[in-house]
């Protein structure tokens, strides 16, 4: 099931799974679910929008209202906790710190998930995440039209540095370790387009 706890989408479809999917040996323990994927996809805002969409929780004060911790960058979680989702019937999620394969074998499938934000930027290198980037934004007249648009210029490039030097120019920075993270901040924020970095996706699973 397709979700976002950005936009609340299926959430709350979740929840209502996990309710009817209840069945504790013993109530007063409830059940207990984990949840688990790569770095920084979302688990801990997943949980939180539980919280806030369980109408039983919302009588509890602010005192009793754990939230799990979430953070842009990978590796916010840093320790296993677990967190009361729902009273009646007693739901309880056990949050976990991203998950990765031991190994990339493929290095164009890590700096997808370096610009992602699912490794951290230092491992490749602000430089190469963002070329690889524009990269992929040359590929798609769409994508082209709006990176043309946010950053203000008049025509595409496929050379990282002339980007650099225009952004640096035109929105007025110097530093080009800041120019690096505009970019990659604009690509998470959705101002560079919709993007996705795979290839021959069947139709029905681009639709939510």
């Amino acid at each position: 099931m397709f979700s976002s706890a950005k936009t609340q989408t299926n959430v709350k479809k979740i929840l209502d799974m996990m309710m009817r999917e209840n069945n504790p040996k013993f109530k007063t323990v409830g059940t207990w679910c984990m949840i688990g994927g790569i770095p920084n996809v979302g688990k801990s805002t997943l949980i939180n929008s539980f919280k806030l969409i369980s109408s039983d929780l919302k009588e509890l004060t602010d005192n009793t209202k754990k939230l799990a911790k979430s953070g842009i960058h990978p590796t916010t979680t840093r320790h296993i906790d677990f967190f009361k989702v729902n009273l009646e019937p007693l739901i309880y999620i056990m949050d976990t710190p991203g998950i990765m394969p031991p190994k990339i074998y493929n290095v164009e499938s890590g700096l997808k998930l370096s610009i992602c934000g699912n490794i951290k930027d230092k491992i490749a290198g602000k430089d190469i995440i963002a070329d690889y980037l524009l990269y992929t934004l040359n590929k798609s007249q769409i994508n082209i039209k709006e990176y043309l648009k946010t950053f203000r210029m008049k025509e595409p490039t496929d050379d990282i540095n002339e980007l650099i030097k225009h952004i640096g120019d035109e929105f007025k920075i110097s530093s080009t370790n800041h120019i690096y993270d505009l970019i990659l901040r604009y690509f998470k924020e959705g101002k560079l387009g919709k993007i996705t970095f795979d290839e021959n996706i069947p139709k029905e699973l681009m639709i939510i």
